[in-house]
């Protein structure tokens, strides 16, 4: 097996055939730029069920200066950092919630037996992973869903898509809208 082909036994936070899934999880939740699909799937890679919310904007990242200035501005960063991935975690875990049923839903699973949940980042631009998708990777983490394994946050653009751990891209699916980019 060369180092590009991945087994869904080695790799299970990736999606076996992402074209054709990302094009299912795309139309059942009727994906547009601007909105995010969250889905979750079962560890035999069939869909349980989607739900779209609306993407929010990361903030931006700023440059500081180092010393005290860097220290405290820091710190006061983390601070409104962890209260904004700490509400987009709160949404994440309500809309596992609406999913999946209350967390002993997915506890009678078997131990071989797992749920990923796999976010999908419709928006414009390039075929590229941003801050958009790491605050999801982020929020995820913050969301302390123990009982779940998190998938991979993919982007889907008008040109194409890709998955954040996954490398993978491709050019269909891709979200409905206007190629505006040029060549540089």
């Amino acid at each position: 097996m060369d180092g590009m082909t991945r087994s869904p036994e080695s790799t299970p936070w990736i999606l076996t055939d992402p074209a054709r899934q990302l094009d299912q999880i795309l139309t059942l939740g009727r994906a547009s730029i601007g909105s995010t699909v969250v889905a979750a799937v079962d560890s035999g890679r069939d869909l349980l069920g989607v739900r779209r919310i609306a993407t929010p904007t990361p903030e931006p990242v700023a440059c500081y200066q180092l010393g005290a200035r860097y220290r405290s501005r820091r710190t006061a960063r983390r601070a409104a950092d962890a209260d904004r991935e700490g509400t987009l975690a709160d949404q994440l875990s309500t809309v596992t919630e609406e999913l999946l049923g209350p967390s002993p839903r997915y506890n009678q699973l078997g131990p071989d037996s797992r749920i990923y949940m796999f976010t999908v980042v419709c928006r414009e631009g390039y075929v590229v992973q941003t801050a958009t998708e790491g605050q999801f990777r982020d929020a995820w983490r913050r969301a302390a869903l123990l009982e779940l394994s998190d998938g991979d946050v993919y982007v889907v653009t008008p040109h194409g898509w890709t998955g954040f751990l996954d490398g993978r891209c491709g050019l269909v699916p891709c979200v409905p809208g206007e190629a505006r980019l040029r060549a540089v």
